[in-house]
């Protein structure tokens, strides 16, 4: 039986992948779940952020929906938050 590997890719290799699946598809709205910010990334803003700067006439509501405290889940120590955003092509209101 063959090794599986893990099947979650790192972080910049999924944005890369949501980045140019909705760039293919140009749908007029995406929802994301899980959206992470981490104040002690390099890269300060949240995931929903880092996949508009790699795309063009979207906006984007972001609403955190739970918090890590430090030391409490995977975020290394620091505060982490998580939470729904909205990427729509349309006014968002």
């Amino acid at each position: 039986r063959p090794e599986r590997k893990n099947s979650v890719a790192p972080w910049p290799d999924r944005r890369a992948r949501i980045i140019s699946l909705i760039r293919d598809t140009g749908p007029d709205l995406v929802a994301l779940q899980e959206i992470r910010y981490h104040d002690w990334l390099p890269y300060p803003a949240h995931q929903a952020d880092q996949i508009l700067d790699g795309l063009s006439g979207y906006g984007h509501i972001w609403h955190p929906a739970h918090y890590w405290a430090p030391g409490q889940g995977d975020n290394h120590g620091q505060t982490c938050w998580e939470g729904l955003a909205i990427l729509s092509q349309q006014p968002i209101v």
